[in-house]
């Protein structure tokens, strides 16, 4: 998948550069941007009919694959509804968020000067970036959170007790 990834971007760099080259078209290989993002929300959107959803597949990548301890036990937590949902939500954010930067991005391309749009376009990405790990680290930390509470009102039966600190 994420070999796919990679050979997906490289090719559309390439593309770009040799369809600005032929065509003199700043425009062209500004669009090819936009279109790239555009392109990996959708298919955020699209893993959302797969098995799992595709920031679940980047999160056990973060924990060192499937084949490392920690990343078994990352895996292990999808037999939790709880578990599930945190990941198609984050999906289904993610994947609106870069459809929306695409639109963002190719009207500024079509209605600015090629100057105004590289510029913008150069900052959109990161604003965009900030915004989604900021929501991403605030709704996944609340879930964990939900998660370690009830974990805990299971082994104990009861919610007279607070749940260990997060360490």
């Amino acid at each position: 998948l994420f070999r796919s990834i990679g050979v997906f971007v490289l090719t559309s760099i390439i593309l770009a550069t040799l369809i600005g080259l032929a065509t003199g078209s700043g425009r062209l290989y500004l669009l090819d941007g936009a279109i790239l993002t555009g392109v990996f929300g959708l298919v955020c959107l699209g893993s959302l009919a797969t098995s799992r959803p595709l920031m679940f597949h980047f999160a056990l990548e973060s924990k060192g694959g499937i084949e490392s301890a920690g990343g078994k036990e990352f895996a292990d937590l999808w037999r939790y509804a709880g578990f599930r949902r945190v990941f198609v939500v984050l999906t289904v954010v993610w994947g609106a968020a870069f459809v929306l930067q695409a639109a963002i991005n190719i009207v500024i391309i079509e209605a600015t000067s090629t100057d105004k749009a590289f510029l913008i376009n150069k900052i959109l990405p990161y604003v965009f970036l900030a915004a989604l790990f900021a929501w991403t680290f605030g709704y996944a930390g609340r879930a964990k959170r939900r998660g370690q509470e009830a974990a805990f009102v299971s082994r104990s039966g009861s919610r007279t007790t607070q749940p260990p600190a997060d360490r």
